[in-house]
């Protein structure tokens, strides 16, 4: 007995330490990154002063600022005949293109910089088509989004390195992650307009059916590069969906 309490103490004393080794990796890695981030904010800053210091203050006015895009807007409303309506369509359409535009190619150079572009691209492919179906956290503002992101792609791409888990370990939180989202159901941004719930549901079919074909292929090949990042993806893009679902407001589809 005595010595089956000492084991159990000492079983208890590794699970916390093993915890306490994963949290300041984690802690470490994402000081890393944010750190690498300022000092590549920092030299562009110096290479090019003037023209990223206006795209900044641009970005930081939420693109309003710009008299030459107001005009170019103005333009194409009185020679189209848009209504205010479609215009502000296309104001949103071309300020999010702007932003995702922004902020992949400062991905792509941040990565590759670091020598974790290969990495950055796969999780990126694993990640765009679900998301742009299934949704996930949408932030207000340009600055908070590009954070969130970073962190996010961040984090993916660490614990795809330092962990790999065990085959049913693997299987049964992809079994898990199927059943999760389709219980879930995308959440589409808050900004979008209401969706039917045909619409829905079909996005929901949709979803479900990649996360499948996603679990599926993760299994049947093995020698696809970067597999444990490909795994953080989806499992990480799961979390962010429970997380969006629980702060969401407003309805999602119009209720009969």
């Amino acid at each position: 007995m005595k010595y089956f309490i000492i084991y159990k103490e000492m079983s208890v004393f590794i699970f916390i330490t093993y915890l306490f080794s994963c949290t300041k990796a984690i802690f470490l890695s994402f000081f890393y990154y944010m750190t690498l981030l300022f000092r590549a904010v920092f030299t562009l800053t110096h290479i090019f002063p003037l023209p990223i210091f206006s795209f900044l203050y641009w970005l930081a006015k939420g693109g309003n600022s710009m008299s030459v895009y107001d005009k170019s807007l103005e333009q194409i409303q009185s020679s189209y005949q848009f209504t205010d309506l479609e215009m502000a369509k296309m104001d949103y359409t071309l300020k999010v293109f702007a932003y995702e535009l922004s902020k992949l190619v400062f991905f792509f150079v941040f990565f590759a910089v670091i020598g974790k572009f290969s990495e950055f691209a796969v999780c990126l492919v694993a990640l765009l088509p679900f998301r742009w179906i299934s949704g996930g956290i949408h932030l207000k503002h340009y600055w908070s989004c590009f954070i969130f992101s970073f962190c996010f792609f961040a984090v993916i791409l660490f614990m795809g390195e330092m962990f790999t888990l065990p085959l049913y370990a693997q299987i049964s939180l992809f079994v898990l992650s199927n059943l999760l989202l389709f219980f879930i159901g995308p959440v589409p941004s808050a900004k979008r307009k209401v969706m039917t719930k045909k619409q829905y549901t079909n996005k929901r079919f949709l979803s479900s059916l990649i996360l499948l074909v996603y679990t599926i292929l993760y299994f049947a090949l093995q020698n696809v590069p970067h597999r444990s990042v490909v795994f953080w993806s989806i499992i990480l893009q799961i979390i962010q969906l429970i997380c969006a679902k629980l702060t969401r407001k407003g309805e999602i589809y119009e209720k009969d």
